[in-house]
């Protein structure tokens, strides 16, 4: 069973970063005409359902790791109240119906590149403030309901958030190019300051 769960996850994380890869969406442009909003919405889609069919799985690996206490418990809420504040924040800085795919992308515009480089707002003190605010969120679920599970969840993300931050500035560098390089050059990753 947890075997069967890693196993999930890290599919699901491949499958994320693998659908995001800009030869990926270029098949799926030239040879299957597929334009980019019903890319947008079929990635979306892909995405949920995982999510949804891992978060049903993973009810079954129920055991508690440790006795959550009211330390666990209040460290675990005040994580989840900022992650999800974090990761609330983070996706405003977007056109959100149009980064879903359920309104068509402005002027044929394909990609970030013709919006310009986010700089603003929690991208001034991470890149990735997205993938921050979730860190910080699925912690705090962990430290009130520290069944293995998500425990699970926890490493497999750990694992693969380095491989996919990569591959998604791969892209933000074919995007933007030196204005991205000078970026990284000033701005942590995931933790202000420190990473």
């Amino acid at each position: 069973m947890h075997a069967t769960l890693i196993a999930g996850w890290l599919f699901y994380f491949f499958l994320h970063s693998f659908l995001a890869d800009l030869r990926v969406k270029d098949f799926f442009y030239q040879s299957l005409s597929v334009g980019p909003q019903r890319y947008r919405l079929l990635y979306n889609f892909i995405a949920a359902a995982g999510l949804v069919t891992l978060v049903i799985f993973s009810l079954r690996a129920t055991e508690y790791l440790f006795q959550p206490s009211y330390i666990s418990i209040s460290m675990g809420i005040i994580m989840i109240i900022s992650g999800g504040r974090i990761m609330y924040l983070s996706a405003k800085a977007f056109d959100l119906p149009e980064f879903l795919g359920i309104r068509p992308f402005k002027e044929n515009k394909i990609g970030a590149a013709e919006a310009g480089l986010i700089q603003t707002g929690l991208y001034r003190y991470v890149r990735h403030p997205l993938y921050s605010g979730t860190v910080l969120l699925s912690t705090g679920i962990f430290l009130t309901l520290p069944i293995m599970a998500l425990a699970i969840f926890l490493v497999c993300m750990a694992v693969y958030l380095p491989v996919g931050i990569y591959f998604e500035e791969k892209k933000l560098i074919a995007d933007f190019g030196g204005e991205y390089l000078l970026y990284q050059k000033k701005v942590k990753k995931l933790i202000p300051g420190i990473y």
